[in-house]
């Protein structure tokens, strides 16, 4: 904005071409007289940046954070559906039967809210809302992935959160098989997309959002660049697509 005031009269220059340097452009650059009388009356220029006293330490800055989701978790939960969904560990995978002692199936649980059986109680949802498919972060699920805040703003915009607990990760649910996800697994993630899209949404249209949070991320990203891969191998197989995806690591 003061920028804008002293030189209003001036025409800002091509400063990547050979037009002359001069007008804004030697202000913006630092070589223009006037350069004084922007810093006197913007001094928080040369001044760095002010956090909060409880993000000037690593330990306390996640206190208030803390606060909030203890909050949320006990004294106003948000209302999932959980829904367990079986996990066949041959997919993709040469094996000789899904029985067998070698392989590796279980059964992880999807989180939703608002619920798909919901329409009475939240009658601006429909099978065909949008969708944010959340990958939480390590010894995370629905109710803190950390946090779930974002599931609050979700809900606000009228997009529907689903949260994918990975083996292992569904409280008070023990492993049926020796294989525990820490970081997640690609194939049980592409298992649960389709399944969101064929049998909880029943409408291959309808957009789906990922956003993958901490050690959550290690699954998601993989599986967009193994997916990507595919796609570009074959065009016409059949590989998830999504509208956007974010990626939130420390």
């Amino acid at each position: 904005l003061v920028l804008a005031i002293i030189c209003e009269e001036e025409e800002l220059p091509n400063i990547f071409g050979q037009q002359k340097q001069n007008g804004l452009a030697d202000l913006i650059l630092g070589t223009d007289s006037r350069l004084n009388e922007v810093l006197a009356r913007v001094p928080d220029i040369q001044r760095g940046p002010q956090p909060p006293f409880w993000l000037r330490n690593r330990h306390i800055q996640f206190i208030p954070f803390l606060i909030q989701n203890e909050v949320h978790r006990v004294v106003h939960p948000i209302p999932f559906q959980r829904i367990a969904v079986p996990i066949a560990d041959c997919h993709e995978k040469p094996c000789e039967s899904h029985s067998s002692r070698r392989t590796m199936n279980d059964t992880v649980t999807l989180d939703v809210f608002p619920p798909f059986d919901s329409d009475s109680e939240y009658p601006q949802f429909d099978r065909s809302s949008p969708i944010i498919l959340y990958s939480p972060g390590l010894r995370c699920y629905s109710q803190d992935m950390p946090g779930n805040s974002v599931v609050r703003k979700a809900f606000g915009k009228g997009m529907r959160s689903i949260v994918f607990n990975r083996r292992g990760h569904t409280p008070n649910q023990p492993l049926k098989s020796p294989r525990w996800n820490l970081f997640g697994d690609v194939d049980d993630l592409e298992q649960i997309y389709w399944y969101i899209k064929d049998i909880l949404s029943g409408d291959r249209t309808t957009p789906i959002f990922l956003y993958g949070i901490s050690s959550g991320t290690a699954a998601t990203v993989s599986a967009l660049s193994k997916w990507d891969k595919r796609r570009r191998q074959n065009p016409l197989s059949k590989v998830p697509a999504f509208v956007a995806s974010a990626h939130i690591v420390p």
